[in-house]
């Protein structure tokens, strides 16, 4: 039952991730038009410069009945937004089933991107003993805290995925830390750029309590060569779905904990002339309340897993194999001050 190729409704096409993977669909996939939902329909020639058919859809995530009714037209859906945006997971979903209901026999696709924030332990950046390294394999989303983020939407994608009744053919994929610089419009993953600004008020880097906390990472080129491999397994009918159709996507790197990287990036940034000091150390109260207990689950816990589902269909971080997280900081940090992407670093939740 593998869908008809005949259009994709992309959220999250101008994005960091979004636009590396758009990339290579239009390199794999130049004849699918891509309908790509837009705040700013201006970008449109930067999108059709990665993907020769790009179409824009006029919105946002929270203009629920845009996402809804083109959900409705289209096959296949990709979301690489916000993992945390229930409102329009919830628009995507009723729009998939409506098309679902209005071509039985041929169930929509919905690719849908989260993280590995659903693995947390939440440790509050301290030096607690590793509990469990999560395989995505018999994994079960109840298993985890349910106070951790991106669970809810997940969990909406999941019980989509094992509807019988109006179906849904759902993946979701959860990459680690994903770092480099991108070939699309967002050249800088949205935490390095949190952490930056972060850094510019705090006056020094730093982390969610001592930083103790282990995180796991990945290519920004892998990980969209990832969705494409998952993508096309797809639509050959060979990806796991629904229930078991969750996949960590990881590099073969060691974990790094928060501390070593933000110590390794404030050498980075006082080097560049941007701080005035290397020293990480906490950062203090004012600057983390600010993005409250979803800073402390996503950047204060470890995030222990490893990919096992995705390697059933030969994908291999090639990239990640040859520059590492820490090897990549110093061109990533040069292009962020440049562009100046570190004042562009929203976290959405809805």
């Amino acid at each position: 039952m593998s869908p008809k190729a005949s259009s994709i409704f992309f959220l999250g096409a101008t994005g960091y991730l979004g636009g590396q993977f758009l990339k290579y669909l239009g390199k794999e996939h130049p004849k699918i038009p891509v309908y790509a939902l837009l705040r700013s329909p201006g970008k449109i020639e930067q999108l059709r410069m990665l993907h020769p058919d790009v179409k824009p859809v006029a919105g946002s995530l929270d203009d629920f009945d845009i996402v809804k009714n083109e959900a409705a037209k289209h096959p296949i859906v990709v979301n690489t937004a916000s993992s945390d945006h229930s409102k329009s997971i919830e628009a995507t979903l009723a729009g998939l089933k409506e098309y679902s209901i209005g071509n039985p026999g041929n169930p929509p696709l919905y690719i849908h991107t989260s993280g590995l924030g659903i693995t947390s332990d939440n440790s509050r950046g301290e030096p607690v003993p590793i509990q469990k390294v999560w395989s995505d394999v018999g994994l079960k989303l109840e298993s985890f805290n349910p106070d951790n983020y991106h669970l809810d939407g997940d969990t909406m994608i999941v019980a989509a995925g094992k509807d019988k009744q109006v179906p849904v053919r759902t993946i979701i994929v959860f990459p680690g830390w994903i770092y480099g610089v991108s070939e699309g419009p967002e050249k800088i993953t949205l935490a390095m750029r949190l952490y930056v600004r972060l850094a510019r008020e705090a006056g020094h880097v730093g982390t969610w309590g001592p930083g103790a906390n282990k995180n796991f990472n990945c290519h920004v080129k892998d990980v969209a060569n990832a969705l494409l491999v998952i993508f096309d397994a797809a639509l050959q009918g060979t990806a796991e779905e629904g229930e078991e159709g969750l996949y960590f996507v990881l590099s073969n790197n060691p974990a790094l904990t928060m501390y070593e990287f933000n110590s390794a990036l404030g050498d980075a940034l006082f080097k560049k002339g941007f701080l005035k000091t290397p020293e990480c150390k906490p950062l203090p109260n004012e600057v983390t309340a600010r993005l409250g207990e979803y800073g402390w689950s996503v950047a204060g816990g470890n995030q222990m897993a490893q990919a096992d589902r995705i390697q059933r269909l030969g994908w291999k971080p090639v990239v990640s194999d040859k520059i590492s997280i820490l090897e990549s900081l110093e061109e990533e940090v040069s292009v962020m001050l440049e562009n100046k992407a570190f004042e562009r670093a929203e976290v959405v939740i809805s």
